[in-house]
């Protein structure tokens, strides 16, 4: 269940990034900031997790800080995969060494929060969380997915993908 639980933060890592268009999250056609985003993403999860407003004051920060260390990896590792193509040999060995080097600090990073976590709330409830946070994403790209073709930038409604 661990490996399982760290499986579902890792996906959760690359969520948020594929949740924007032109680096801006979009709801409903206006723009959504992040600090919104982020207020409506607590809201979200405090309410289908069943945080009390104690647990959440415990959780909420340290799930933060959890997140921030993680897209601050990511972005390392975005950075890296960036290598111009008539580079050496040795550049891209370089480049691979490193972005082994943070996966492990990923994986890592995981295990010492899910712990720190776990000791601020049941595991139950951390595990609602991350679901919920799955969810919340899901949910968000959905609808800008549906703002999005409403207004003509998106995929065209086919059979396939009609809702």
């Amino acid at each position: 269940m661990k490996n399982t639980l760290i499986a579902i933060l890792i996906s959760l890592a690359v969520l948020p990034a594929t949740a924007q268009h032109n680096g801006r999250q979009h709801d409903g056609g206006r723009r959504l900031n992040p600090e919104e985003f982020k207020n409506r993403m607590e809201q979200f999860i405090t309410q289908k997790a069943d945080l009390t407003p104690e647990e959440a004051k415990a959780f909420i920060p340290i799930y933060s800080e959890f997140k921030d260390k993680q897209r601050e990896i990511q972005r390392k590792i975005m950075k890296l995969k960036q290598i111009p193509a008539d580079n050496t040999s040795a550049d891209f060995e370089k480049a691979v060494m490193e972005i082994a080097s943070l996966d492990k600090e990923a994986a890592s990073l995981e295990t010492v929060y899910y712990k720190r976590l776990c000791k601020t709330v049941p595991a139950r409830k951390v595990y609602l969380v991350i679901i919920a946070v799955d969810n919340f994403h899901r949910q968000m790209l959905q609808n800008f997915n549906k703002r999005d073709r409403r207004h003509g930038r998106g995929p065209k409604a086919t059979p396939a993908n009609k809702e």
